[in-house]
C-alpha cells in the first residue's frame, strides 16, 4: 500500500510539472508539421501534445509516437472552441496551453512557461509573445518587448495563438464559448472572451515576451482575399463586448462599453489613411473590420432580447 501511495504522489508531481499543449487544426498539412516538429525541439521534454483533428487529414492517426507523448482526437464538428474544450477533457497536465497549427514555438517556449507559473502560484494564465516569420516585429502590435498585467485596459493584448493556464482556472470560469471562434458565426475573440471572464474573477493574468512564438501575418494572404474573414473575425469581437457589456456591472461594464468604443474609432482612422494612400484594397478590408464590430454587437445584444 505503501509503494502504491507513493507511486500515486510520484504521478501526481509529474502531472503537476507537465504543460498539455493542444493544438488544434482543419487541413493544414504543412504547417501543422512545422508546429510539431518546434515542439518536438523543445529545451524542455515535459509535456504532451493533444492534437485534435478536424478535418481531412486520414493519415494523422498514424503520427502518433512521432512526438513520444502525443495523442490525436479526431472530431467530425467543426470550430475551434469546440475542438479546445476536448482537448482540456483528454490533457492530463496541470498547466494547458493552446498554440494554433502554423505557428511556429521559440525552443524555450515549454521552459519560459513552466517558470512563469511556478515564480507565481496566483497566476491564473499567461499570453506569449507572437512575433512575425522573420521574427522582426510583433504580430500584434501590443507585443511589445516588456513584461506586463493583463487588465481591462490591455485586454486585446491577450491573443489566443499563444496562451497558457493553470487547470484549474477552467474549473473556476468554465471553458471557451463554443459559439465563438473560427468556424463558427462569430469567427474570433474566444480568447478576448475568456480573459474577461478572469478579470471580472479577479484573477492574474500576465502577457510574458519571453514565451515566443511566431506567426504568419494575416495579410500575407493578400487584402483582396482576406475581407470576408475580418468580418467574420470581426463579428466575434462586437459579440463579446456585447455579452460583457451584459454580464458586467459598475465600473468594469464601463470600462468594456470604452474598450469597445475604442475599438470603433480606429478603423475609420485607417480607412481615411489608407485612401488617401490610394491603397483601396486595406481600405475595404477596414470597412470590413468595422461593420463586422457593429454587426456582431448588434447581433448578439439582439439574440438575448428576443
Amino acid at each position: 500500500m505503501r509503494v502504491d501511495y507513493l507511486l500515486l504522489q510520484y504521478t501526481r508531481e509529474a502531472m503537476r510539472q507537465m504543460i498539455s499543449i493542444i493544438v488544434c487544426t482543419v487541413d493544414r498539412r504543412d504547417s501543422l508539421e512545422a508546429t510539431l516538429s518546434s515542439i518536438s525541439g523543445q529545451t524542455c521534454r515535459d509535456y504532451e501534445v493533444i492534437l485534435v483533428n478536424q478535418g481531412d487529414l486520414n493519415d494523422i492517426d498514424s503520427w502518433e509516437g512521432t512526438l513520444g507523448n502525443f495523442k490525436v482526437i479526431s472530431l467530425r464538428q467543426r470550430g475551434l472552441s469546440i475542438a479546445r474544450n476536448i482537448g482540456i477533457q483528454e490533457a492530463r497536465g496541470e498547466i494547458l496551453g493552446f498554440v494554433d497549427d502554423d505557428c511556429i514555438l521559440g525552443e524555450d517556449w515549454i521552459k519560459e512557461s513552466i517558470r512563469t507559473f511556478e515564480r507565481d502560484a496566483e497566476l491564473a494564465a499567461v499570453c506569449g509573445r507572437i512575433l512575425a516569420p522573420d521574427g522582426r516585429k510583433p504580430y500584434l502590435r501590443l507585443h511589445s518587448s516588456d513584461e506586463k498585467q493583463i487588465t481591462y485596459g490591455n485586454v486585446e493584448t491577450f491573443s489566443g495563438g499563444c496562451i497558457l493556464f493553470r487547470r484549474k482556472t477552467f474549473e473556476k470560469i468554465g471553458v471557451f464559448d463554443e459559439e465563438l471562434g473560427v468556424g463558427q458565426y462569430l469567427g474570433s475573440a474566444e480568447d478576448t472572451d475568456i480573459c474577461y471572464r478572469m478579470l471580472s474573477r479577479g484573477m492574474k493574468v500576465l502577457y510574458n515576451p519571453r514565451i515566443v512564438c511566431y506567426h504568419p501575418s494575416l495579410a500575407s494572404v493578400g487584402w483582396e482575399n482576406l475581407a470576408k474573414k475580418l468580418y467574420s473575425y470581426n463579428l466575434g469581437t462586437g459579440a463579446v463586448h456585447a455579452k460583457h457589456t451584459l454580464l458586467t456591472k459598475g465600473w468594469k461594464r464601463i470600462l468594456v462599453i470604452f474598450n469597445f468604443l475604442v475599438l470603433l474609432l480606429k478603423p475609420p482612422l485607417r480607412i481615411a489613411q489608407y485612401v488617401f494612400l490610394l491603397q483601396i484594397p486595406r481600405s475595404k478590408g477596414y470597412c470590413q473590420v468595422l461593420n463586422g464590430r457593429i454587426a456582431g454587437f448588434f447581433y448578439y445584444l439582439c439574440r438575448q432580447v428576443w
